[in-house]
């Protein structure tokens, strides 16, 4: 059986997933390039590497701050996302993706 992951690094060209819920916290000490929400729920924290707001800048209000399953979430061009945080009552699954550097 081929799992989301197995099809986000044929379709991305490798990426290193990094599994989020609830019970993580706030992760803050990875920079990702990306998020895949694999389960809906809502999220508290969304931060790039420019200490932007993400949450304002993808149109997710703040009274609800829902994620639905299959979204994906990435930063403008040139920033990573630092800082995650989903709803400690929510059920919401992401996986922060890191996408291979290209070789030359």
């Amino acid at each position: 059986m081929t799992t989301n992951n197995q099809h986000l690094d044929a379709m991305l060209g490798g990426v290193t997933p990094y599994r989020i819920d609830q019970a993580d916290g706030a992760v803050t000490a990875k920079a990702f390039d990306a998020l895949y929400f694999t389960v809906a729920g809502q999220i508290t924290t969304l931060t790039d590497s420019a200490d932007a707001n993400m949450l304002t800048a993808c149109n997710i209000t703040a009274d609800t701050n829902d994620v639905e399953a299959g979204m994906f979430l990435r930063p403008v061009q040139g920033r990573t996302i630092k800082a995650v945080t989903l709803t400690s009552a929510g059920t919401a699954v992401a996986y922060g993706l890191t996408y291979a550097t290209p070789s030359v």
